[in-house]
């Protein structure tokens, strides 16, 4: 076993809800909850990035009606990655730190609804795709990102914000603004 090169620092829970609904049918209480997602990353050019995960569960018909949001700070060996001879690109590593963060997320809710009427909540393990998780990086900093962090070609960084040169920013803020770009 090999020492992962993602780097994440203590998962956050800002937002943890869970209510139990009255008089639902027996067949739901043994059913995964259907849950949905949304995610992403966002990469900056000091090496400090950040992933972050709402997900939730708002059909009253199920047994419990969830709201969950997870939050971490995430760093990448670069080195590291490359010696694992696998896809090392925005999109990749996005999944790998969206996925940790989605299994503690279900790790969470079954601890906590344990001891509720009906027992612990199953969520379904779950594939994370790259379309399921939004990238965003450091304005005016992607081609430093995407050269520093992931170890990109000026020929490979050029295609990549070719592909989303028209896209809009996913998240900006007063401090660091960020744009989203996809390989």
């Amino acid at each position: 076993m090999k020492s992962s090169p993602l780097r994440l620092e203590q998962p956050e829970y800002p937002q943890i809800s869970v209510r139990a609904i009255p008089r639902i049918a027996d067949e739901l209480i043994e059913r995964p909850l259907p849950v949905t997602i949304k995610a992403g990353v966002t990469y900056d050019a000091d090496g400090r990035h950040f992933g972050h995960l709402m997900l939730r569960q708002l059909d009253d018909s199920y047994p419990y009606v969830v709201e969950i949001d997870a939050f971490c700070l995430f760093s990448i060996d670069t080195e590291g990655c490359k010696a694992l001879k696998r896809p090392f690109n925005p999109s990749s590593v996005g999944v790998n730190v969206i996925s940790v963060l989605y299994s503690g997320a279900r790790e969470l809710l079954a601890f906590v609804t344990a001891r509720t009427p009906y027992g612990a909540a199953l969520l379904d393990t779950s594939i994370i795709e790259a379309s399921d998780v939004a990238i965003g990086f450091e304005e005016d900093k992607v081609a430093e990102i995407l050269s520093k962090i992931f170890g990109m070609s000026d020929e490979q960084i050029t295609a990549a914000m070719s592909v989303q040169s028209d896209q809009t920013p996913v998240a900006k803020s007063k401090q660091r603004k960020k744009r989203v770009v996809k390989e």
